[in-house]
């Protein structure tokens, strides 16, 4: 339909729902993606149709360990500007490989902290910290005193390129 049409597509949304089996539907929709090289020019850029796709949004998903290292083993970089991390997504030494590969392109970042402080939260922010320089959007969402400072370090380190931040704390009681 875009291309006998010759829409410009310059962002192509994929939003996996909740349904049954949604791990293995997004698995196997992203393993396509990678594995195919012409994926896009196949689908989207053809003679018809210019080459102005740039940005690809994953909506609603998972980052399971799984879809995390399907990233993390391209051989190419990938590009990925905006990462948010919620309760759902499977936190293990493969979110800090993706951290290492696209922090210098992340400027989007959120992060939803579980109820319990774990080390894992903190090894989170020190990795963005380390790797995430070009940070414009910045969300930590229900983070708990414990982890003030390891926040604040973060701002200070991407204060030069900041310009939304949103912070929600939690207090323990």
């Amino acid at each position: 339909m875009f291309i006998e049409n010759e829409v410009n597509i310059h962002t192509l949304v994929i939003e996996i729902l909740n349904v049954p089996n949604y791990d293995s539907y997004q698995n196997d929709m992203f393993e396509i993606i990678l594995r195919n090289r012409n994926f896009i020019n196949n689908n989207v850029g053809s003679g018809n149709c210019s080459n102005t796709l740039n940005t690809i949004i994953l909506y609603k998903v998972n980052f399971n360990v799984v879809f995390t290292r399907q990233i993390v083993n391209l051989n190419k970089p990938f590009k990925l500007k905006s990462l948010f991390i919620d309760e759902r997504s499977q936190i293990d030494e493969s979110i800090k490989l993706l951290l290492q590969k696209s922090g210098d392109y992340l400027e989007n970042i959120g992060y939803k902290f579980c109820r319990s402080l774990s080390l894992s939260e903190q090894q989170i922010l020190n990795n963005i910290i380390i790797y995430c320089k070009n940070i414009k959007f910045l969300d930590l969402y229900e983070f708990k005193e414990q982890i003030n400072y390891l926040s604040i370090d973060l701002i200070k380190n991407i204060k030069q390129n900041l310009k939304i931040i949103f912070l929600l704390m939690q207090k323990n009681y």
